[in-house]
């Protein structure tokens, strides 16, 4: 599917118009979540989790403020989401973007997650998992100089997150000016 296709066919799902959370931006993390999925080693189904997760994880804002309201509705979404956009996908891949997406906002690190058994009722094992959720919300994370925030260290979960910030850097100074 084409950019452009992909772009209209998320749009659909997207409960909120919104230009700081919308396609722009789950376009910059699907990019930024690409370089961070092949540095960290990722296999493909892990891959490509990290890819569904970037382009459907704030499908279900109903405004740009804070909280993790949209957090908690988008893991109930995405039993409507996927399978329109991606077909049918294994269920290790389903859970492991549903709790991607259901803690992305709780202000954690992907291990500490794990430990705290956050993502238990995912069929997989647990390191593959928690590797997977932290290339997913470092490339979030990595998009917040877009409304003028740097990532925090402390909140970053792999350890190629530093690589990827200068270009996310350049993106958004490009775009200030």
């Amino acid at each position: 599917m084409t950019p452009a296709g992909l772009r209209q066919q998320l749009g659909a799902f997207a409960r909120f118009p919104s230009h700081i959370h919308g396609p722009a931006h789950w376009f910059r993390v699907r990019r930024f979540g690409a370089l961070l999925s092949a540095r960290e080693g990722l296999p493909t189904d892990a891959r490509r989790c990290v890819e569904i997760f970037s382009l459907v994880h704030d499908l279900a804002r109903l405004d740009d403020g804070g909280g993790n309201q949209h957090a908690i509705d988008g893991a109930s979404y995405v039993d409507e989401v996927l399978p329109a956009v991606f077909g049918a996908l294994p269920s290790e891949q389903i859970e492991t973007v549903r709790a991607a997406i259901r803690y992305h906002s709780d202000g954690l690190v992907a291990q500490a997650a794990g430990e705290l058994g956050l993502f238990d009722r995912v069929a997989a094992p647990r390191e593959s998992v928690v590797r997977t959720i932290a290339c997913c919300w470092d490339a979030d994370r990595l998009d917040l100089p877009r409304v003028g925030i740097l990532p925090q260290p402390r909140l970053m979960s792999t350890a190629s997150w530093r690589d990827i910030l200068p270009l996310a850097l350049r993106i958004h100074r490009r775009a200030s000016t």
